[in-house]
């Protein structure tokens, strides 16, 4: 399933790993950080991995790449995610929640 909205540009970048396109890594270019990503039975997007260099942490990098990623999801049409990486379940999806943020119109299943 390919995303209805090119998400590859000078400041992010889509790496696949499988030829059917349901799992990859979304990637900050300018701050090396990245969310490690499956999407399951064609519409539930797994948020497996997270990562911010240390020199980045604790200033919201994290969320940045985060926000692009549900961005993204929400692009491949998915309609529930697994946060399965404990940043997101215990520290991104809290905040957006009390935010009402983006991330909460793709449902946590």
């Amino acid at each position: 399933m390919q995303p209805s909205v090119n998400f590859e540009d000078e400041t992010w970048e889509i790496t696949y790993s499988k030829s059917d396109k349901t799992s990859g890594t979304l990637s900050h270019k300018g701050l090396s950080a990245y969310v490690e990503f499956k999407i399951k039975q064609g519409q539930v997007i797994d948020f497996q991995h997270v990562f911010v260099p240390e020199s980045a942490r604790g200033k919201g990098a994290g969320a940045v790449v985060m926000d692009k990623a549900f961005e993204m999801a929400l692009a491949y049409g998915c309609v529930g995610v697994i946060p399965t990486c404990t940043y997101v379940s215990q520290t991104y999806l809290p905040k957006r929640e009390k935010a009402g943020g983006r991330a909460l119109e793709v449902p946590v299943v």
